[in-house]
């Protein structure tokens, strides 16, 4: 019997491709990258207070300023805190001071009164204390 082909789609060969026109595979690469940070909590141990004085007037008479500088060794990444006793009652607080005043008004003239002026120094959870330094204020 004969094959109605009318209205049948022709199918059509495709020749192979040379081997010399056959593209390689395309490839890809990624890159990755990570990036790691690292947060230290600072070491607040190594405070150690510490400070310079100037007076004056030289000879001690009433009323002397006292001018002090800070030398304190401590951490600035840590919370510092910095207490001044001036030995006369009265603390002051932070690095920088203004000049204090001591005056003496006891006893006859020539009497001498004298005041311990401490620095103390907390960073973090740990405290320095200078040694006393002794003002003396001759009336």
């Amino acid at each position: 019997t004969p094959i109605n082909l009318i209205g049948a789609r022709p199918a059509w060969v495709t020749p192979p491709t040379p081997a010399s026109r056959v593209r390689p595979a395309r490839t890809t690469t990624t890159t990755t990258t990570t990036t790691t940070s690292t947060s230290t909590t600072p070491s607040c141990s190594s405070v150690s207070a510490g400070f310079t004085y100037t007076k004056t007037p030289a000879n001690n008479q009433s009323p002397v300023s006292v001018t002090v500088t800070d030398t304190s060794t401590y951490n600035a990444l840590c919370s510092t805190v910095w207490a001044w006793d001036w030995g006369d009652g009265v603390t002051t607080y932070g690095q920088v001071q203004t000049a204090h005043v001591y005056t003496n008004g006891t006893g006859p003239n020539g009497n001498t009164k004298t005041f311990n002026l401490t620095l103390t120094v907390t960073s973090g959870s740990f405290t320095s204390t200078s040694g006393a330094v002794v003002i003396s204020v001759i009336k």
